[in-house]
């Protein structure tokens, strides 16, 4: 009986040891942003992200000031870009194929052409900033106000390389191109990085998920995979609530709960 009682004594020692052991192993675990907690963080804890300080490369996420022949109305035209003007407006997407996001205001039905242009951006010998252009589109503007994107053809030639700076133009022309070359334009710049390990492994239990792009802080990727569902989805409220809070984190949320009225996708 004695035998007993000592091996009792010795066994629940053991026990209590290899229970704070295993504990303070779990405790001492780092924590993971896995996709179960992906889908519980607010979706309005994405922040603003960070942009260089004012200087090159600037931008314009407005439409510039008014011609004789252009609507007062283009003034709002807007490039769905963070940053502020007179600041850098240059973002990064992790995605080879992006696509180009800009609010179109209500214009006369004698406003029905724009133009989209892609240029690499890279320096010559002298230190100085060549563009040269990636990709260039003629395009007909909606007859309705909201939002409109522009999706780079799934080819190799268009395909942004890491790491390279890119200048984008969306132009909207006040009368026929042909006849005068009056037009109102917004511009921004765009670099391609590459996806760190952990965004990796999330997206590949949750391909697409707008949510993970935000945890991870990749803006321009949360605006184009939310708008997607958002252009497929228009009446789902989660999405829309979600679109609305995108739009206010780079203060565009007066402009949030117009449409989406037209995508462009190119084959060429």
């Amino acid at each position: 009986k004695m035998k007993n009682k000592i091996k009792k004594t010795l066994i629940l020692p053991l026990l209590l040891i290899n229970i704070i052991i295993n504990s303070q192993q779990i405790q001492a675990k780092p924590t993971e942003s896995t996709p179960e907690k992906v889908n519980k963080t607010p979706f309005s804890s994405l922040q603003m992200p960070e942009l260089p300080d004012a200087g090159e490369p600037v931008g314009r996420r407005k439409g510039g000031a008014g011609r004789p022949e252009c609507p007062a109305a283009l003034t709002n035209l807007t490039a769905i870009v963070p940053g502020k003007e007179g600041k850098s407006f240059l973002t990064s997407t992790t995605s080879e194929h992006t696509t180009f996001w800009v609010y179109l205001p209500q214009v006369p039905n004698s406003v029905k052409y724009g133009e989209f242009i892609l240029q690499e951006v890279s320096k010559n010998s002298k230190e100085d900033n060549v563009e040269i252009d990636i990709f260039r589109q003629q395009l007909t503007l909606p007859t309705q106000s909201g939002f409109i994107g522009i999706s780079l053809p799934k080819l190799p030639q268009y395909a942004l390389k890491k790491g390279m700076n890119y200048h984008w133009y969306f132009k909207v022309f006040c009368v026929n191109p042909q006849k005068t070359p009056n037009y109102f334009y917004v511009d921004a710049f765009i670099k391609r990085v590459s996806k760190t390990p952990e965004l990796t492994s999330q997206l590949e239990k949750q391909p697409n998920n707008y949510k993970v792009y935000a945890a991870n802080q990749h803006w321009v990727d949360t605006l184009h995979n939310l708008a997607q569902l958002h252009r497929q989805n228009p009446d789902n409220a989660i999405i829309q609530r979600d679109w609305i809070e995108l739009l206010k984190v780079i203060d565009l949320g007066n402009i949030a709960r117009t449409p989406i009225v037209e995508y462009y996708e190119f084959k060429q």
